[in-house]
């Protein structure tokens, strides 16, 4: 990378490479002075640490910040573009944020009308189904259940008559609305499932054995370990 100049450098989660020296640190200073343009992106609020703030001002303009890393006047602000949720707007002009949540909130029914549909290209029903989820956490790769659009999904099956179960590694149990508890399978077999739904996928999970499934609904549109699968 040092040996490379670019055009523009774009950084995400920039809020990584704030004060101490890491390696996203390192690498965000090598790429500072390569490159004609560096753009720092990042969703999460500032943490009110002043000689963090100004560590990521430094990355843009090293003159901005003193030897104590700390501004230097105001002159920083010009490189600063903050955006409220409030302000993003769609192309019809309605809020970005409530028009995505509300897409969001519909997403689990949707899977649920879409795990009917393919249990009927063959006869079949949600009621008395056995439906196995793949992964209930929020993204891949965390033991996070909160958003998670697995519950409402698994609530809703379940309602529908579905035999549900769950695998996630990540996650030993979950809880349902109405106090209901459910434990996750520590092992799957394909052939004890009428569906599997791919929900989320953890990194350094085999999931081979999903070619093997009879029918597979794709939720994450990558799951490339069962070729004959539907997708949402």
């Amino acid at each position: 990378l040092e040996r490379v100049s670019w055009d523009l450098v774009i950084i995400d989660e920039a809020h990584h490479c704030v004060g101490e020296e890491n390696q996203r640190r390192r690498l965000a200073e090598v790429l500072s002075v390569k490159s004609d343009g560096l753009l720092l992106l990042t969703a999460t609020p500032h943490d009110g640490h002043d000689p963090h703030f100004a560590s990521l001002i430094a990355l843009l303009d090293p003159s901005l910040v003193d030897g104590a890393g700390r501004l230097v006047g105001v002159t920083y602000r010009r490189h600063i573009v903050r955006r409220l949720k409030s302000h993003i707007r769609s192309t019809s002009g309605a809020p970005l944020i409530s028009e995505a949540m509300r897409a969001i909130d519909l997403r689990p029914g949707r899977v649920a009308e879409r795990a009917a549909e393919v249990l009927a290209e063959t006869g079949g029903t949600l009621a008395g189904a056995r439906v196995l989820v793949l992964g209930v956490s929020y993204k891949p790769g965390v033991r996070d259940l909160r958003e998670s659009s697995a519950l409402p999904l698994i609530d809703q099956l379940l309602a529908a008559g579905a035999e549900v179960s769950y695998f996630d590694p990540l996650i030993p149990e979950i809880r349902l609305p109405g106090d209901r508890v459910m434990r996750g399978l520590p092992s799957a077999r394909a052939e004890d499932w009428d569906l599997v739904i791919a929900h989320t996928l953890h990194p350094g999970i085999d999931y081979s054995w999903a070619a093997d499934c009879v029918r597979v609904l794709d939720a994450t549109y990558r799951f490339d370990a069962a070729p004959h699968r539907a997708v949402v």
